[in-house]
């Protein structure tokens, strides 16, 4: 199973991996980053293995960027290949500071899914 977890900044991406690798073993192998995928070349993205299992921490650069890449995420599965393939899961993890309302960004996800 391939998934991504898009979070807001470094601070989340941070602390997300920390707990995937203590609370679920998750595995962190330097040798296998090749292909990470990355909301923006500047921001964070880190792969996490466990099994068989590939877990992909990306840091969109803000709230503000979560909707671009979750566009990124689902570009990704519809051009997927053997070199680039395809999430079956994509989460996205916000703590809504830095937007006035929840229906505000949940209306721009639905957007999303709209086009």
């Amino acid at each position: 199973m391939n998934s991504v977890l898009l979070c807001e900044g470094s601070t989340d991406y941070v602390l997300l991996q920390y707990f995937m690798r203590k609370a679920y073993h998750w595995e962190d192998d330097r040798s296998r980053q090749e292909g990470v995928f990355r909301i923006e070349n500047d921001q964070e993205s880190r792969k996490l293995f466990c099994k068989e299992h590939i877990l992909t921490v990306a840091s969109a650069g803000g709230c503000s960027k979560l909707k671009k890449g979750l566009e990124q995420a689902l570009n990704r599965n519809r051009f997927a290949s053997d070199m680039r393939p395809a999430f079956d899961h994509i989460v996205m993890i916000t703590d809504r500071d830095e937007i006035s309302t929840e229906a505000e960004f949940v209306g721009k996800i639905q957007e999303v899914f709209l086009k």
